[in-house]
């Protein structure tokens, strides 16, 4: 997970929501502009935190992108994707093709 809020977006909040997947999941921050760049480059929609009439306002996707062994972006799966989808998309990655 890379958080969409890194002003905001503590190591320790990241920790205690990761956890409630999985306590193996890794969380990753950086400067927002650079964050947005890199989500931006497979197609996830992210925009930086905005202050907006005393509300504060972040966007962020909810897609799951699947990397492939040259580091590109082979698969996006968007939230609500069944695991067992996502699964199948692992060994053709692994093999160095696409996914489904």
């Amino acid at each position: 997970m890379v958080a969409p809020d890194p002003a905001r977006d503590t190591p320790q909040q990241m920790r205690t929501w990761l956890d409630q997947f999985a306590p193996a999941f890794i969380g990753a921050t950086g400067p927002i502009d650079q964050i947005v760049a890199r989500a931006r480059a497979p197609g996830i929609g992210i925009t930086p935190p905005v202050t907006t009439d005393g509300g504060y306002q972040v966007t962020h996707g909810a897609q799951v992108p699947a990397y492939g062994r040259e580091a590109q972006a082979r698969e996006i799966d968007d939230s609500g994707v069944a695991p067992a989808a996502i699964a199948q998309d692992i060994p053709p990655l692994l093999a160095g093709s696409d996914a489904r």
